[in-house]
């Protein structure tokens, strides 16, 4: 049913409640502190994803540079037993024309020694029939 007011009384107001902000208080600061905490703590995972990050990277290219450097030493260890080869036919190769060189002077000296003995000789002769 309607209520007719005819009296024209104002209708008295209900009366709030007061809310109590002293208890409220502390957990908003503990709500703040727990966001701050998080957004520092975001900051620090991030930065430190960061860095561990362009650490991996850095370990990945030192990682490719020493395959590479594995690599050339590979090839510096063949190029060396290459030129140990080379050098042992070199010193081969040398080794005879040293040992021709002096088997052409043992011959020259062999055929220079008949030939004085040839001459001694010779004069030998001459003079045994001269004599």
């Amino acid at each position: 049913m309607i209520r007719i007011n005819l009296l024209g009384q104002a209708k008295p107001k209900a009366s709030r409640r007061q809310v109590d902000t002293g208890a409220a208080l502390p957990v908003l600061f503990i709500a703040a502190g727990l966001v701050f905490g998080c957004l520092i703590l975001g900051y620090l995972y991030y930065s430190w994803q960061r860095q561990l990050s362009e650490e991996n990277n850095r370990i990945k290219a030192l990682q490719a540079q020493k395959t590479d450097l594995e690599q050339i030493k590979l090839q510096v260890e063949a190029f060396e037993k290459q030129k140990q080869v080379l050098q042992q036919r070199v010193s081969t190769i040398e080794q005879l024309q040293r040992d021709r060189e002096c088997d052409r002077r043992d011959e020259f000296a062999a055929r220079l020694e008949r030939k004085r003995l040839a001459v001694a000789l010779g004069n030998a002769r001459r003079l045994h029939r001269a004599g």
